[in-house]
């Protein structure tokens, strides 16, 4: 059996992580940060990104996940079971980095489904959020012509 390139590892390893969440449902889309290129992965319909998967300094990928998803698979997890790094200070919209050694690791399709999970709540509560404010915005023009019709003419 041939042996896989470092390169191929890689590939496969993002691909699986991609295929992962188009299978439940996501959206995939190539984007680029200066020189550094990675997938941007949201539900469909939503313009809210969920995660992304980059690449891996001694790995083949990271996937880059909410703070609220990483808070709900702590407890499954001990220090050095998975690496993981705090990448906040970069200001991408995530705050945690898994970093996965090949696509045959056993955790990527736990922390996709979490990751799916808390994006479709968080997803659920801003359509929630959007159609208060419509609502709330359409309320106050029809009290505003309310107001308006009630007001005297100082000129009749």
């Amino acid at each position: 059996m041939d042996r896989l390139s470092k390169a191929e590892i890689k590939t496969l390893t993002r691909e699986y992580i991609m295929d992962s969440f188009l299978l439940r449902g996501c959206m995939a889309e190539n984007k680029k940060a200066g020189a550094v290129q990675y997938t941007a992965i949201s539900l469909m319909g939503s313009d809210k990104r969920l995660a992304a998967i980059y690449g891996s300094r001694g790995g083949a990928a990271s996937l880059w996940i909410k703070e609220d998803a990483w808070e709900r698979l702590r407890p499954d997890y001990e220090p050095g079971d998975i690496r993981i790094e705090d990448v906040s200070l970069f200001q991408r919209g995530f705050q945690w980095a898994v970093h996965f050694d090949d696509h045959h690791d056993t955790n990527i399709e736990k922390i996709v489904d979490v990751a799916v999970e808390v994006g479709k709540e968080r997803w659920e509560r801003i359509v929630k959020r959007r159609e208060d404010d419509e609502r709330r915005a359409l309320a106050r023009v029809e009290k505003e012509k309310e107001m308006a019709s009630r007001k005297k003419d100082p000129f009749a």
